[in-house]
């Protein structure tokens, strides 16, 4: 991304954003998932992730997540990138991705994925200047 001057990081920049992250542990996930617009993709266990090992920093691969009502692979690139039921794309960025570990409500990063985890994984839609075509360019 390079360096960014004031001006850009003032316009880009999503104001309150750091006290929203911090909210959901304050309130059970499901009551901070709805104030918050979010929609529940998936709910199942987590099955082997395969990550691929390179020379770069990024933690990439992809993760099948198994439910009753069928099952969806998680891709990422560090941070979860889109969610592909069947074939089918049903989320991505710039929406925002997010793993819940089931019982404790805490999100799971891509990283600490490991089989057998029961998660619930949600979309929350981003700040609405993400999907205009100057933030689809950032």
């Amino acid at each position: 991304m390079g360096k960014k001057t004031c001006y850009q990081l003032r316009k880009w920049s999503v104001w309150g954003s750091i006290s929203r992250c911090m909210r959901p542990g304050k309130m059970p996930w499901q009551e901070w998932a709805k104030e918050e617009k979010a929609h529940i993709i998936f709910r199942g266990i987590v099955y082997q992730p395969e990550v691929k090992q390179d020379n770069t920093a990024f933690y990439q691969g992809r993760c099948r997540v198994v439910g009753h009502s069928g099952e969806v692979d998680l891709v990422f690139v560090n941070e979860f990138l889109a969610v592909v039921r069947e074939g089918t794309l049903v989320a991505a960025t710039p929406d925002i991705i997010v793993a819940l570990n089931d019982e404790t409500g805490k999100p799971i990063t891509s990283e600490d994925l490991c089989p057998g985890q029961q998660v619930t994984i949600l979309s929350l839609p981003a700040d609405h200047r993400w999907y205009s075509n100057e933030g689809m360019k950032v």
